[in-house]
């Protein structure tokens, strides 16, 4: 059995991963039969919540320290809001041999991406982590369209998700990493530049450049309806991205990762996200186009 002990509880994500693996569905299967959430430690929230995060996920131990997952799991996820501590939070079982899924951003700092690669380069890990938006069926269902030349040429694309440049829980990194990960399944890798024009906090556009097509990304507060337009040689079209299965498709990804002992050799595209955030952050900051480092 894979039995996965999560570190955090304060972001409604713990409560989402624990289902898809604990609850089964009408007629009583399991979508992970050898995956199940064993135990929670709510280090970053108050008792209470953890408790009932606990009991809507039908996680059977709730644990005061992140060290006493050892006794009882053989797999984590570090889902805490603040990406600033994921890092050091996972160290510890990539050091035991452990397989680690990182919520969204992986990272925030330049010192945690060095310690992460490290980490690979010394030992055989099995990473994981994001936005669940690159695993996201609809997400993918367009990117095939696109790869299939239906549009043509695509020269670029807006989309909009919610962000917010002044959240507690990191800043820019903690929504705009959802939008980010979308344009880098749909267009690749290799942004070049960006560029954010900020009205307020809450709402502002970041404009990306790759070598020969663009991504606007439009950024929100609150929760609304997902749309990716596409600006293609052939046509244009507008789509609805439904993100209402991403941790189901996370969990089944993470599972299968850890089930083919799928070692991670580099942390280079884990990290791509984090790239980019961190140049939008330099954007808003100096009110200039920046560079993505590479």
């Amino acid at each position: 059995m894979i039995n996965i002990g999560i570190i955090g509880s304060q972001s409604i994500h713990a409560r989402e991963f624990a289902k898809v693996c604990n609850l089964p569905d009408e007629n009583g299967l399991f979508l992970l039969p050898d995956c199940r959430v064993t135990a929670i430690c709510g280090m970053d929230d108050v008792p209470e919540h953890t408790a009932e995060i606990a009991r809507q996920g039908c996680i059977p131990r709730i644990l005061q320290k992140p060290e006493a997952l050892f006794d009882f799991c053989n797999a984590v996820m570090v889902v805490t809001r603040n990406g600033d501590n994921h890092v050091a939070l996972a160290v510890p079982f990539l050091r035991k041999g452990y397989p680690v899924f990182l919520d969204k951003p992986v990272c925030i700092s330049k010192e945690d991406m060095l310690l992460l690669e490290n980490e690979v380069r010394q030992r055989d890990c099995i990473i994981a982590g994001g936005s669940g938006m690159q695993h996201n069926r609809s997400l993918k269902e367009l990117k095939r369209q696109l790869d299939e030349g239906e549009v043509g040429m695509v020269k670029g694309i807006s989309l909009n998700h919610n962000g917010d440049i002044n959240s507690p829980y990191g800043g820019i990194f903690f929504y705009a990493c959802h939008g980010v990960e979308m344009m880098l399944q749909l267009l690749g890798k290799k942004p070049e530049m960006v560029q954010t024009a900020v009205l307020e906090h809450d709402q502002f556009s970041i404009f990306v450049k790759y070598k020969d097509q663009f991504a606007n990304l439009i950024m929100t507060g609150g929760y609304q309806d997902y749309f990716v337009n596409v600006y293609g040689e052939k046509k244009n079209i507008a789509y609805r991205i439904d993100a209402g299965d991403i941790f189901r498709e996370t969990m089944i990804h993470f599972a299968k990762q850890i089930r083919e002992h799928r070692v991670t050799k580099s942390v280079e595209d884990l990290l791509r996200h984090v790239h980019v955030l961190q140049a939008i952050e330099a954007s808003i900051k100096k009110k200039a186009e920046v560079s993505i480092e590479k």
